[in-house]
């Protein structure tokens, strides 16, 4: 019996040696070539800078995209369209500041920051025509002032977009919907 036990202890230390001996030089490598991976993704990207900006002017856009189609989805869901004249202003004075502090300040192209400015004062006349409409009464002014806000929200997000040295877009046949 005891030499049936010390068989087997054998066995399982040899296979144990075998496996050992087989996946260690494995495992070798493949830390050794995490080490090295490690060490060449130190290097910076090149034109990282750049990029960092562009991807900056993209992450401000939800600073306007998003209060924007907030005042839209409110308005669209309110009873006819109506709001009181006091929630009404609330709400686009918000939106105007939000458009405020997200559109970039920092441009150097002066036609890009001429088109950026105009864009950004097309887009609060468009929220004061909304907010004029929406107290109105009348549903039809509404539906065309939120016509009117998406367009100029549209125009911005372009102007900002390609003052902050976005490169164009170049979908073939881009599709330009026409009102």
């Amino acid at each position: 019996m005891r030499g049936l036990f010390a068989g087997r202890i054998a066995s399982t230390a040899l296979c144990a040696a075998l496996l050992a001996g087989i996946t260690g030089p494995v495992a070798m490598a493949a830390d050794s070539a995490r080490q090295r991976s490690h060490a060449v993704s130190q290097a910076p990207v090149p034109g990282a800078d750049a990029l960092l900006a562009q991807i900056k002017s993209l992450g401000n856009l939800g600073g306007v995209v998003t209060p924007v189609t907030g005042v839209l989805n409110t308005v669209l869901k309110a009873d006819n369209g109506q709001l009181s004249t006091t929630e009404a202003t609330q709400l686009i004075n918000a939106v105007k500041q939000a458009i405020a502090d997200a559109t970039p300040k920092d441009i150097a192209d002066p036609r890009a920051k001429d088109t950026v400015s105009d864009a950004v004062a097309a887009l609060q006349k468009s929220l004061d025509t909304l907010r004029d409409a929406v107290i109105s009464g009348d549903a039809g002014r509404v539906a065309t002032a939120v016509t009117g806000v998406v367009t100029a929200l549209v125009n911005h997000v372009a102007a900002v977009l390609l003052a902050g040295g976005l490169p164009a877009p170049d979908l073939p046949g881009l599709p330009v919907p026409t009102t």
